[in-house]
């Protein structure tokens, strides 16, 4: 159940051979059931995001959600990974893109859209645009996709 690769690498002294040996078996992937306190958890987060739009704020940080929560830290990351199926930066960032896209909606520029939706840079705005849409927010515009 091993594969064995063969590699050249450029070393101090020229080229070296390396063996690299790896699995050919899958390690089992055990996923958890979500519990009811995290499925409870992610929608007072919710409510609470609707209410105080806290990730308009580029200084948001996790602790300051768990303290808002009044929930240990870990408990909250575990909530949004279990029930979101993604990280806390990526569930920010995707209520941030939300935004973002109604400020496009109005007729709001992108860079002050990026800006006042809590990004602090455009490449990180971009990035998580294309993620999220599957494309660029100028191509989204063009193309009238306001979904």
């Amino acid at each position: 159940p091993y594969l064995h690769l063969h590699c050249w690498r450029w070393g101090r002294w020229g080229y070296r051979h390396i063996c690299i040996w790896q699995t050919t078996q899958k390690k089992p992937h055990f996923t958890r059931q979500p519990t009811e306190a995290a499925t409870e958890l992610v929608a007072r987060l919710q409510t609470l995001l609707q209410k105080d739009p806290l990730f308009l704020d580029p200084d948001l940080t996790l602790s300051r959600l768990a303290r808002r929560l009044q929930v240990p830290v870990k408990d909250l990351s575990n909530a949004i990974n279990q029930i979101c199926g993604e990280n806390v930066s990526r569930y920010v960032n995707r209520h941030r893109i939300a935004h973002a896209c109604e400020l496009l909606k109005q007729g709001q520029n992108i860079t002050s859209a990026l800006f006042d939706s809590g990004f602090q840079t455009k490449s990180n705005f971009n990035r998580e645009f294309l993620r999220l849409k599957g494309c660029s927010p100028k191509i989204w515009l063009a193309r009238g996709q306001h979904d």
